[in-house]
């Protein structure tokens, strides 16, 4: 089934809802992966896009990176004492991690450790300080947020730049 593959090359389970879409009253994946009205709906955005004028490999990359946000909110942290008696986290689920780097273009470590961890500037020396699992999660699901907020920016703007009339013609 294409929908089944299209979901494996976005790292995404057609068996499981992404945390950021769960809903305790729907099984939102299994529905609409199953449902011809989805399909439809979304073969008339993506034909949208298409007749506006967005290319395949941006349509690839805006898809990506959504599923890149999508994994990155099932990354999930431990707490490990560290040599200072502090609390710090640790990414429970590695192989999610390595799914949402990739699909985001980044390598696992860096989006680690930025998960992980923080600089904090002193006099001109850099503290990197590892982060709670509060903390880690709040990082997370802000770095989810602002991906997709400027994704959305770069639809508009994309569109917008399509669409413009060209000033040759006067």
């Amino acid at each position: 089934m294409a929908e089944r593959k299209k979901l494996g090359h976005y790292k995404l389970s057609d068996s499981k809802t992404p945390k950021y879409l769960h809903n305790e009253n729907v099984k939102l994946v299994p529905d609409i992966v199953g449902n011809a009205f989805y399909k439809e709906q979304f073969e008339t955005v993506e034909q949208c896009f298409k007749v506006i004028g967005f290319t395949l490999e941006e349509l690839g990359s805006v898809y990506s990176i959504l599923a890149g946000i999508l994994n990155a909110g099932d990354v999930e942290f431990t707490s490990v004492a560290s040599e200072h008696q502090t609390d710090k986290s640790n990414i429970s689920n590695m192989a999610v991690l390595e799914s949402a780097a990739s699909l985001l273009c980044i390598r696992a470590d860096e989006l680690q450790e930025a998960l992980t961890s923080h600089c904090v500037v002193t006099r001109g020396e850099t503290i990197v300080r590892s982060n709670t699992v509060e903390k880690a999660t709040e990082v997370r699901d802000a770095m989810g947020k602002a991906l997709y907020g400027r994704l959305f920016s770069w639809i508009v703007n994309r569109i917008n730049s399509l669409l413009k009339p060209d000033n040759q013609s006067e």
